[in-house]
């Protein structure tokens, strides 16, 4: 089945009806997508618009028609495989002539007057990046020119002066030049986040130095608003302020949104333009034939499918693509059957084959059976099944065995498609006035020195999307006496006792809650607790470990799920709670406990009342780390060396007021140390370009064993939109730096 379909009267007196598709292709249509571009040969492609990736997987067949080009494209292919190319980089940028241009292939069928498309990755400070209108495309020399009704911002790079002549080049004038051993070129600004290492630029207009350079490393100097950087290859002479520095710009990526498909043939001919389309019919994945939007004669295929189920699909060999549940009646052994769990059709009639169960039985392996009154009774209008009698109690029980017990398992009925997983409902019986009966759910046991058996109560999974099953143990109430306690105990035994876990049900995105809820006093009394102590150890050993662990998220992209811990409110004149953390006090010698605060990759967070949203008015705290074994200009990051390189982002229309403590220890060798503070205020407007400090940054050094050779730099991170620390050690030395940042934030 593709897709989902609805049917609907027209005309309820005639009793017509029509089937409509929620997709725009059907099982047993001809679907058509026309080609964009061709490449040909063995590894060629056919281009088409949209991502089409889930439908052309390996193996599946297409066809070619009406192609052009001589020889023609048309023919019957297999695809090998396909990959959606989402975005396609930009050649050159003609801020004069308001043009885009893409290199190699004519995209004029998809940039066609009036449509809008979008820009991504651009990094000029006035960004070409956002959506833009179609005026006209052309395709030119073997390049798609796309020009637009309105003026491209883009012409610099980084502050740099402006490319006045869409050259696709820019420069800045270069300050001063050392030569070897040094190797530096000085320019204006702080321009560190582009002459990145790797980065290539050419000098020109010097006597000496013209040519080509590859950034090693560059130094900003705040003081003087220069930015050194130094090179990978000998700088030939000393200069002064003579020459250019220039680049080619970067220009970003246009989302084309095209799926290239590769057949398992070769493609005849190129067609560096549209020509022809691709055809393909899906296969239905039940036994019916379902029409979808556009299918030609779906009438027949309706009438047809009624008619098989109308008389089960009658035929003496059983129906192709079953589905769970479906009936066929085989006319070879004149018997009815279902499609059931086991994946084959089985004889519910008794007339042949199998023979159908009685009504009230329930068999297990092989043999033997429960099929008698009072031992056993089904009523199928409620559903319910009783097991055994007052004199005789009924047990549930899995065989046992010499090695292992055999597994018992009580499973709800799965949903199918998007509805709800079935419940499971182990209910112990009510009492009209005396006590209500017990539950006790037992693993079993074990006689020699291995584990007793586990006992896992587990909700339902879910599908992407959507929130694992809930689990509910809730005692019986009491209309005048006290409600019934919840006991859940792991066995006692000579070596461990039991391990008891609860854990919530996996999802596809956010993980299952898992919730402890003392309960309400609903007249005058006090809320119930909820005490959460892990076991003593009463022969000197230590005491049990206390983990509080939230669930990960499993999906892409997904959140790990959030551990909240919330004092209750106070009512009039009451009171709010205090939460309290206490660590463990030595009662001899020994030494008190530790209350440790990990935020790997993250940061600690005090937050108020708010002025009119979240995180508006809060005090953070981050540790940030790194290594550094040259004397390269390194970043000290929030995930330290593991390379996520997480950064104190600030969020638009924000102020920091900051303090840094910085420390640095040499750990190739001893008795090396370094330690300086800063303190200082940033803020961001609307956009990462527009983060800055704010006056001054007042710097303390502490202690230094480097003579001045160990550096630290602290400022705004353009790029990024973040306060940047950034350090440099020394050569063939290796470095640990840390440093503990505390920053008040306010947000409007």
């Amino acid at each position: 089945m593709s897709g989902q379909y609805t049917i609907s009267f027209t005309d309820p007196a005639k009793g017509t009806f029509v089937i409509n598709s929620l997709e725009t292709e059907g099982p047993g249509s001809l679907n058509t997508v026309p080609i964009v571009t061709a490449n040909s040969g063995v590894g060629g492609n056919f281009a088409v618009s949209g991502d089409f990736t889930p439908r052309f997987i390996p193996g599946f067949a297409f066809s070619v028609i009406n192609s052009l080009v001589a020889p023609p494209n048309d023919g019957a292919y297999i695809v090998s495989t396909s990959v959606f190319q989402g975005t396609t980089a930009i050649n050159t940028i003609s801020n004069i002539q308001k043009k885009f241009v893409l290199n190699g292939v004519d995209y004029t069928a998809i940039f066609t007057p009036g449509r809008i498309f979008k820009v991504v990755n651009s990094q000029t400070p006035i960004s070409n990046n956002g959506y833009w209108i179609v005026a006209s495309s052309a395709f030119v020399a073997g390049n798609t020119e796309i020009t637009i009704s309105t003026t491209v911002p883009s012409g610099y790079r980084g502050g740099l002066p402006a490319d006045p002549d869409d050259s696709g080049l820019a420069s800045t004038p270069i300050v001063s030049a050392v030569a070897n051993p040094t190797n530096t070129f000085t320019v204006t600004g702080n321009q560190t986040a582009y002459f990145t290492p790797a980065f290539a630029f050419n000098v020109t207009g010097t006597p000496s130095n013209n040519g080509g350079y590859i950034v090693l490393s560059s130094t900003y100097n705040l003081i003087q608003n220069q930015t050194i950087i130094t090179v990978t290859t000998p700088v030939p002479a000393n200069q002064g302020a003579i020459g250019n520095i220039t680049f080619t710009l970067v220009t970003g990526s246009i989302v084309t949104n095209l799926t290239v498909i590769l057949p398992t043939v070769a493609v005849p001919t190129t067609a560096a333009f549209p020509d022809g389309d691709i055809t393909y019919t899906l296969v239905g994945n039940t036994s019916l034939t379902l029409p979808g939007r556009g299918t030609v004669n779906y009438g027949f295929n309706i009438i047809e499918d009624l008619v098989h189920m109308l008389e089960n699909f009658y035929f003496n060999v059983a129906p192709s693509n079953p589905t769970m549940g479906q009936l066929w009646f085989d006319s070879f052994s004149n018997t009815l059957k279902v499609y059931d769990n086991s994946a084959t059709f089985v004889d519910v009639t008794g007339g042949g084959g199998a023979p159908a169960q009685p009504l009230n039985q329930v068999v297990y392996g092989t043999g033997g059976s429960i099929s008698s009154d009072p031992d056993f009774m089904w009523v199928p209008l409620t559903n319910v099944m009783t097991l055994g009698s007052t004199a005789t109690p009924a047990t549930i029980k899995a065989p046992d065995g010499a090695g292992i017990g055999a597994n018992l398992t009580i499973s709800a009925g799965d949903d199918t498609v998007a509805g709800t997983g079935g419940n499971i409902d182990i209910n112990a019986g009510d009492s009209v006035t005396g006590t209500p009966g017990i539950l006790n759910i037992f693993g079993g046991s074990t006689g020699g020195s291995n584990n007793g058996g586990d006992i896992n109560i587990i909700a339902g999974d879910a599908g992407v999307f959507n929130n694992g099953g809930f689990v509910f143990i809730t005692s019986g109430t009491s209309a005048l006496g006290n409600a019934g306690g919840v006991i859940i105990t792991g066995a006692a035994a000579p070596s461990q006792g039991g391990t008891i876990f609860l854990n919530a049900g996996n999802g596809g995105t956010i993980g299952g809650n898992l919730s402890f809820n003392g309960g309400s006093a609903t007249i005058s009394g006090n809320g119930g607790n909820i005490d959460i102590t892990s076991g003593n150890s009463i022969n000197g050993n230590t005491g049990g470990q206390l983990t509080l662990t939230s669930g990960n998220g499993l999906g892409v992209n997904a959140n790990g799920g959030p551990i909240t811990v919330t004092g209750g409110s106070g009512t009039g004149t009451g009171n709010g709670s205090t939460i309290q953390v206490r660590i463990g006090v030595s009662s001899a010698t020994g030494q008190d406990g530790t209350l440790k605060v990990a935020a790997f990759g993250g940061y600690i967070q005090h937050q108020g009342y708010n002025f009119a949203m979240d995180d508006d008015s809060r005090t953070c705290q981050y540790l940030i780390q790194n290594l550094t074994t040259n004397n390269t200009i390194t970043e000290l990051f929030i995930d330290g060396t593991n390379g996520f390189s997480r950064r104190m982002k600030l969020a638009d229309n924000s102020t920091w007021n900051f303090e840094i403590k910085v420390v640095a220890r040499r750990t190739d060798a001893t008795d090396e140390s370094f330690a300086v503070n800063f303190e200082g205020s940033i803020d961001r407007q609307v956009g990462v370009a527009t983060t800055a400090l704010v006056g001054g940054i007042l710097s303390i050094p502490l202690a230094d064993d480097s003579g001045g050779v160990w550096t630290v730099l602290v400022d705004a991170d353009t790029t990024n939109g973040a306060l940047r620390v950034q350090v440099t050690g020394e050569i063939g030395k290796t470095i640990r730096w840390t440093a503990f940042v505390r920053t008040v934030e306010v947000t409007n």
